[in-house]
Order: C-alpha cells, then structure tokens, then sequence
C-alpha cells in the first residue's frame, strides 16, 4: 500500500533518460514535460540510445552545462536548446551531413569548450570535419577527446598609431 512517490522533476539537476525509447511519438509528450518542468535546475541531460531525430522541447534551460544525444538520429542540431552555458555536447553517432547548417546551432553555445561527434557523417573526413566544427564553435578546447586547436579563431593583430605634431 505504500505508493511510490512521484519524481520531483522541478528539482532534479541531473537527468539520465537514455535508453528509454523517448522518440517514440506516445513517448515524445511525456518527455516535453519532464523536460520542462526541470528546465529551470537542470545541469546534465542524457538523452543518448532514443531515437529522437529532433530536441524534444523548445525551452531554454538556462544552466545546462552537459547535453548527451549520443545514438540517435539526429541530421541537424538546429532543435537543440537555448543553453549559453553548455560546455559538453555529445552527439556520437547520428545523421549529421558535413554542411555548415547542419552544425551551425554550436553558435549559440559560447561556453562550448567540448564536443564528440565520431560515427556521423560530418566526422567521416577528418579536415573538413574540423574546419566545420571550429567555424560553428570558436572556443573548442575538446574534439572527440582529444585537445582542438582551432584555427577559426580570429587572430587580434594590435594597431598601434603615432600621431606627428
């Protein structure tokens, strides 16, 4: 007779909803409301192994720093959510193109310092994989695991200016 108590969504900063089968379209709408209902708190959110081809939700969560969308069928990142504090993406394998629109929405992550897009399309030819990356993410420090240098970030050149009298 001791009912189990229902999760508190609204408090809970870690989510790990991987391997649940959430793309389902009986599944999408639930996932929409636990997904909202923790948007203000959540920190870390696993997603990896549902097949969703598109974000879930359109809220902004404000202080997500991990995003797991790993084994999916992503070929866009145009439905990720509003996060400026994302620093970790993982994206290993999905559907993304090697086309600047299908990673152009890392623009929006100005804290993205890491990134695993293996087992994708986009990751099939290694420099043209990382001229992409670099352009749509200029602060990049991981790519894969591994140290990025990115050769996207602009160059300050100092101008100094004498004036004569």
């Amino acid at each position: 007779e001791d009912e189990a108590a229902a999760p508190v969504w609204d408090r809970s900063e870690y989510l790990n909803l991987s391997y649940q089968g959430l793309g389902s379209p009986y599944q999408l709408p639930e996932l929409q409301g636990v997904i909202n209902q923790a948007s203000k708190v959540l920190v870390s959110l696993k997603l990896a192994h549902n097949n969703l081809s598109s974000f879930p939700s359109r809220v902004s969560l404000p202080n997500l720093r991990l995003l797991d969308l790993a084994y999916n069928s992503f070929s866009s990142l145009q439905t990720l959510p509003t996060a400026r504090r994302l620093h970790s993406l993982s994206v290993i394998s999905n559907a993304l193109p090697a086309k600047a629109s299908a990673v152009r929405r890392l623009q929006a992550y100005p804290k993205l310092g890491s990134l695993s897009a293996l087992a994708n399309p986009l990751s099939k030819e290694p420099n043209s994989y990382k001229e992409l990356v670099g352009w749509a993410a200029p602060r990049l420090e991981q790519l894969d695991g591994k140290a990025f240098v990115n050769h996207w970030v602009p160059v300050r050149k100092t101008l100094t200016v004498y004036f004569l009298r």
